[in-house]
């Protein structure tokens, strides 16, 4: 009760009012968790009592770890004087994080508590200033979901959060703060994600239609696209959902007419019959994963529509003569984009063209920053040779990448490297008047290894 008379912020009471707010949201948390309602609303009614201590006044740093020796001393449960010791945690991006459920329970309330009040208040940080860190509180709740692999519905929580407030007799307008709230914490999970070195299309498509509950789902989907962006099968996921995109986008004065519902009665040809199906069992699939969901796999399954989609394509007109016809398949390609959306919307994601193979004499190689990192040693001297004006055989550098990619790519190299490398042969081809593996003028080719930093007897070699 002492607490009483320690104010915790204007406008939103003290420290007690404070204490019964976090005490009812781990009630609704800890049934989310499945942890101990009476354990986690013990911990949360004593968090705050070493404020009253004179060593904590002396020493503010001290918040929370003396709370948690002061609970042990008083013989409490472990796990309430360990989650009173480690409710303030973490503080920051590099921050110690809690991993026992108690605490992770106790420290989510009490930043969510502190965010809904100094957003009610509106207090929310400007674009330059941050008085109150509720920034740093703010990538702290992502860190304790993502990094203790958590789903909460967020939502809801800040809902009640309100409500408990109102009990208080503290108003706020709960719709603008909710939609504030969301759009801060988001914000702070793009920060997260590019932490992580997540590509910056990945994080803007990501977030693009995705909510606050969803923050596990969404690090998890980044994480998998962003490991196999390079990847065949994701390149083809990407290529369908934007050559399918693209056509529905240049229909775009008709495109509040079409829903994604197309009618099998309509079609003409099998190749779209095959496609209807192919989008059924992709919906299927998304219709019977659970919290399990492997994100690679998911983006395996969509890439199967290819040979459906590359035949459609190949074969149907869809800017029928007939406007129903057409229509209908305006639809089929609008079922189609939105079984992918289950995954993301692949729009924002940018189609992977790196270059991978480069003539001795192009501008490329030419032009190159750290060209040894990309054409190794002997492909860096080549490409300075040619600089300089000096004579330069006929012939391409295939870059150091193509090695690493080789062996994530269980040893094959992808589609895209292949026909780089047919483009030069050709080039050499044409330019050297012989052709590559004709009996009577044959074109002979030198291939030589190389590699950034030079290490005889230890690298690989053709």
């Amino acid at each position: 009760s002492k607490l009483k008379n320690i104010n915790y912020f204007k406008g939103l009471g003290t420290y007690f009012d404070k204490v019964q707010r976090i005490r009812k949201l781990c009630g609704i948390i800890s049934d989310e968790m499945l942890i101990s309602k009476e354990k986690i609303e013990i911990a949360s009614s004593i968090c705050k009592v070493d404020l009253m201590s004179d060593l904590v006044g002396e020493f503010p740093e001290l918040q929370g770890i003396m709370g948690g020796y002061f609970a042990e001393a008083q013989g409490f449960d472990k796990d309430i004087s360990l989650a009173v010791s480690e409710h303030y945690l973490p503080i920051g991006m590099d921050s110690i994080i809690p991993k026992k459920p108690y605490s992770v329970a106790l420290s989510i309330s009490d930043k969510l508590d502190s965010l809904v009040g100094f957003f009610g208040i509106k207090l929310k940080p400007s674009s330059s200033k941050d008085p109150y860190a509720l920034r740093r509180m703010a990538i702290s709740l992502v860190r304790l979901i993502i990094e203790n692999n958590r789903n909460l519905k967020l939502r809801d929580l800040i809902n009640y959060s309100c409500l408990l407030y109102k009990e208080q007799s503290f108003e706020f307008d709960s719709k603008l703060l909710q939609k504030d709230l969301s759009e801060f914490i988001l914000e702070r999970l793009k920060n997260y994600l590019k932490e992580k070195q997540i590509r910056h299309d990945i994080i803007e498509s990501s977030t693009n239609i995705s909510n606050i509950d969803e923050i596990l789902k969404i690090f998890k989907k980044s994480l998998a696209l962003n490991k196999n962006i390079k990847r065949d099968f994701v390149q083809n996921v990407i290529a369908i959902y934007k050559r399918s995109s693209n056509i529905l986008y240049s229909e775009k004065e008709n495109l509040s007419e079409i829903i994604g519902s197309a009618d099998p009665g309509l079609f003409k040809n099998d190749f779209e019959k095959n496609l209807y199906k192919k989008i059924n069992d992709i919906r299927k699939y998304f219709s019977t994963i659970d919290k399990s969901e492997n994100y690679e796999e998911s983006l395996r399954i969509l890439s199967l529509a290819k040979s459906e989609i590359d035949a459609f394509f190949d074969n149907v007109i869809v800017n029928d003569e007939d406007p129903i016809i057409k229509k209908n398949r305006l639809e089929l390609l609008k079922m189609l984009c939105k079984s992918f959306e289950n995954y993301f919307n692949f729009s924002k994601i940018e189609a992977w063209m790196k270059k991978f193979v480069f003539n001795f004499n192009s501008k490329e190689s030419k032009k190159l920053k750290n060209s040894k990192n990309i054409l190794g040693g002997k492909g860096a001297n080549l490409a300075e040779m040619g600089k300089l004006g000096l004579p330069v055989p006929p012939g391409f550098t295939i870059s150091t990448e193509v090695c690493e990619l080789f062996y994530k790519n269980n040893k094959k190299l992808n589609s895209k490297i292949i026909k780089e490398i047919s483009k030069e042969l050709k080039n050499i081809e044409k330019k050297s008047e012989k052709k590559f593996g004709d009996l009577i003028n044959p074109l002979l080719v030198s291939v030589r290894s190389g590699a950034r930093v030079s290490m005889p007897g230890m690298m690989d070699t053709i």
